[in-house]
């Protein structure tokens, strides 16, 4: 699917090549929405041939922000699907902290699922969430807090992961602490059973400067994202046993990538797994 070029628009911060919207391809319409005063700009693939019955996709950048290859890479998923699918670009002037999900990012996601109602006249149901990175630590913690706002979840390279358990404070854990902490322990069992794909690159066994590293969390969680992706899945399915949950799990790597989005899409496979994931049923 190629994008026509357009009119260029303003780049926005932290957003780089964001010069070719709206834009048009044979199949939809890709546009970039402005900010409000209470949620962020966000790129929105519309269908030519919607189907306002199937769940929007929701695609969640890491720290580099990049928003507009989240939007492009799955676009040709949202058009074979006929769903809307939405990238939310959280600046870091205004969203900093976005992947844990404290309150005022809660109320900016909230206020951003009105406005696309509004601009597209559709109601949103319960979304399928895709995350990569810091995009995925998102991902899990907002379907910890909202499960009722989230159909599934793909959560891919993941730094480190909310574990589902009653022994540590959110974000670490689920322990029945504070606002965040009571809901999340309220909400475990419906999280748990929330469809949940967990992806990490093959390769992607970095101590990188983006990895939250300390001596706690490399001794639960583990030294990498590979091993804290195969601990947090491990747990995620122990903590669905105790509760008596019915789940679906799945864990698989990305051959041939380390912690690269466009390396999981051209050599991993991320958007052709994506895309079979999302339409499981």
């Amino acid at each position: 699917m190629t994008l026509l070029q357009a009119t260029p628009a303003p780049v926005p911060r932290d957003c780089a090549n964001c010069n070719v919207f709206p834009a048009r391809t044979d199949a939809g319409r890709l546009l970039l929405r402005p900010a409000g005063a209470a949620h962020p700009e966000y790129f929105l693939f519309v269908p030519e041939n919607l189907d306002p019955a199937q769940p929007p996709l929701v695609c969640v950048h890491g720290i580099s922000r990049n928003a507009q290859e989240h939007a492009r890479a799955f676009a040709p998923v949202a058009a074979r699907q006929r769903r809307l699918l939405i990238a939310p670009h959280f600046d870091a002037a205004r969203f900093d902290g976005f992947q844990r999900v404290a309150s005022p990012i809660e109320a900016a996601v909230a206020a951003l699922w009105s406005e696309v109602e509004t601009f597209t006249g559709s109601a949103l149901g319960p979304a399928d969430l895709v995350g990569f990175s810091g995009g995925a630590q998102f991902a899990h913690r907002y379907a910890l807090l909202n499960p009722e706002r989230v159909r599934s979840q793909a959560l891919v390279s993941a730094g480190w992961y909310t574990f589902p358990s009653g022994r540590d404070a959110f974000p670490y854990g689920v322990k029945s602490a504070g606002r965040r902490g009571r809901r999340c322990a309220e909400n475990l069992a419906r999280f748990l059973g929330i469809p949940t794909l967990v992806l990490v690159g093959a390769e992607d066994s970095q101590r990188d400067a983006a990895l939250r590293r300390s001596p706690e969390i490399d001794m639960k969680q583990g030294i990498n994202r590979i091993e804290r992706a195969s601990r947090w899945s491990a747990a995620f399915l122990q903590a669905a046993t105790r509760a008596s949950v019915t789940t679906t799990l799945q864990f698989a790597t990305l051959p041939g990538c380390g912690h690269d989005f466009a390396a999981c899409v051209a050599k991993g496979g991320l958007v052709e797994r994506i895309d079979h994931w999302v339409q499981r049923g």
